[in-house]
């Protein structure tokens, strides 16, 4: 696995109120059922960015960019 995939699941570990582990992050599944809600998200996108070294662009900011781990993955692989 890559490690900036590792890496975006611990961070979502702890945001996410639906999941324990890594493990239980399925790359498809739909962040909001895993318990990501509006507040979540913006202390997600900070959380990101302080561990990553990187900046979201406004265009990135977006519904579809924080639907799954796959396409917050594909966003952040954009951006470092």
């Amino acid at each position: 696995m890559d490690t900036s995939l590792i890496e975006l699941k611990r961070i979502l570990v702890s945001h996410l109120n639906q999941v324990e582990s890594i493990d239980d992050i399925v790359e498809d599944a739909e962040l909001t059922l895993l318990g990501l809600d509006s507040m979540r998200a913006m202390n997600l996108l900070f959380d990101l960015e302080d561990s990553f070294n990187i900046s979201f662009d406004e265009s990135l900011l977006t519904p579809e960019v924080f639907r799954t781990t796959r396409s917050l993955h594909d966003a952040l692989l954009t951006l470092i």
